[in-house]
């Protein structure tokens, strides 16, 4: 039986593909016939295609499927559809995993959980949250997102999850292809309140080894926020306590807006600065982003520019705050 599928989205990545096969080959180790690596390549434009049809023909353990280009989301779906593993986990094709690392996998499926978290920081053992009532659904999230008032803290993206595949196909779980910033983080909640348990340990597991991203402009990412925005204020509605989630969710997706979406549109002179703060200010208002502002207690969440961006929303200026984006992205010569 597989009991893991590797689910790795390609793109244009042809520059480290090689040096992610090595990586994911010394994870796997001795345990060849356990695992499924699924590369689900989103219309690469390079030769990333070419080098992982080479591959498939050398390893039995993995699959190449090829999409037209439409996102991660779509990528990280078909994998999802396609995984006959036990369990599932996401990589991003240029980073780094532990050696040998299905070794120490193997040993907690003997806990047989819906879902497996690893590199959880400031945990001494391993710890199991079952009977997920609502009371601990809404803190297994606050954990997630940073807010939990211990020091236990789980890296907030789609790294060192593994999730049980009949649970994912179960419930009917998968990206929403819409959202193109955060994809992952709603996907992670969404899966915590569909969850009857959650294995919590502090093994190493994956390292971020550089940001090979460019800042890249995306018309969806407006719609994709209000999308996120409101599929995050749905999930959470009916709990108690979820004032710290909707703060956090509503200072980084407006903050994002500012930066990945009017701030560029402004720069390349698709609007006009003053069209960018009166559509802002319609945003927040209509959405309740502005009932979040004055929050100065998660600032520790946010970096430099969107804790800037926060100040001077709070004191009112939409305006002032785009500015300060704009000078961000000129001292660092970001080109949208």
């Amino acid at each position: 039986m597989i009991k893991l599928s590797v689910i790795v989205p390609v793109y244009n990545s042809e520059e480290y593909l090689r040096r992610t096969i090595i990586n994911l080959q010394k994870m796997i180790g001795s345990f060849q016939k356990e695992v499924e690596l699924i590369f689900v390549d989103d219309g690469s434009e390079d030769d990333s295609v070419k080098l992982l049809e080479n591959i498939t023909t050398k390893f039995a353990n993995v699959k190449l499927i090829c999409n037209r280009h439409q996102g991660v989301s779509k990528a990280r779906n078909t994998g999802i559809n396609n995984a006959t593993g036990k369990y599932i986990t996401f990589l991003d094709s240029d980073d780094d995993y532990r050696s040998n690392f299905l070794e120490i996998f193997i040993q907690y499926l003997k806990y047989n959980v819906d879902i497996i978290w690893f590199d959880v920081h400031n945990i001494q053992n391993t710890k199991l949250i079952s009977r997920l009532d609502a009371k601990l659904k809404i803190k297994t999230i606050e954990m997630l997102l940073g807010l939990n008032s211990s020091n236990i803290s789980i890296q907030e993206g789609i790294a060192s999850k593994f999730y049980k595949t009949d649970f994912l196909k179960k419930n009917k779980l998968l990206f929403n292809e819409n959202v193109v910033t955060s994809e992952d983080t709603l996907f992670a909640v969404q899966s915590i309140f569909k969850a009857q348990n959650i294995l919590l340990s502090g093994e190493k597991f994956y390292t971020v080894l550089e940001e090979h991203s460019l800042n890249r402009f995306k018309k969806e990412s407006l719609e994709g926020e209000l999308q996120y925005h409101k599929t995050m204020k749905g999930l959470i509605a009916n709990y108690k306590n979820t004032e710290k989630i909707l703060d956090r969710i509503q200072i980084n997706g407006f903050c994002g807006l500012i930066h990945r979406y009017y701030g560029p549109m402004v720069m390349k002179k698709k609007i006009t600065r003053r069209e960018a703060i009166a559509q802002l200010k319609q945003l927040a208002i209509e959405n309740g982003y502005n009932k979040s502002w004055k929050n100065n207690t998660l600032d520790n969440l946010f970096p430099l520019r969107y804790r800037l961006l926060r100040r001077a929303l709070a004191f009112g200026s939409i305006g002032y705050a785009l500015e300060i984006d704009i000078v961000f992205d000129k001292i660092k010569r970001v080109k949208w």
